[in-house]
């Protein structure tokens, strides 16, 4: 039984009409044993050729904010400010 595909959270190994989930080349999982997430958006960076390889990750409404939220005062330009 050595060498048999094993599911990375239970630890059984697969049978034959399992439904699986690849994640990457070596982590499998039983459809059973995760839960999906609807994705809001998936994030690339801005480029004048589209290339996969621009795909920075992903993020969710909240996850949008003004800088004025996220950062302290004096890490971001006011309105009006340049950088100097």
């Amino acid at each position: 039984m050595e060498g048999m595909k094993k599911c990375n959270l239970c630890g059984e190994i697969f049978k034959k009409f399992d439904t699986i989930l690849c994640i990457s080349e070596r982590d499998y999982f039983h459809h059973s044993c995760v839960s999906f997430v609807p994705i809001k958006y998936a994030v690339f960076a801005t480029s004048k050729a589209a290339n996969y390889d621009d795909f920075l990750g992903t993020c969710d409404d909240e996850d949008i904010q003004l800088a004025e939220i996220v950062f302290d005062e004096g890490e971001y330009l006011k309105e009006g400010e340049e950088a100097g």
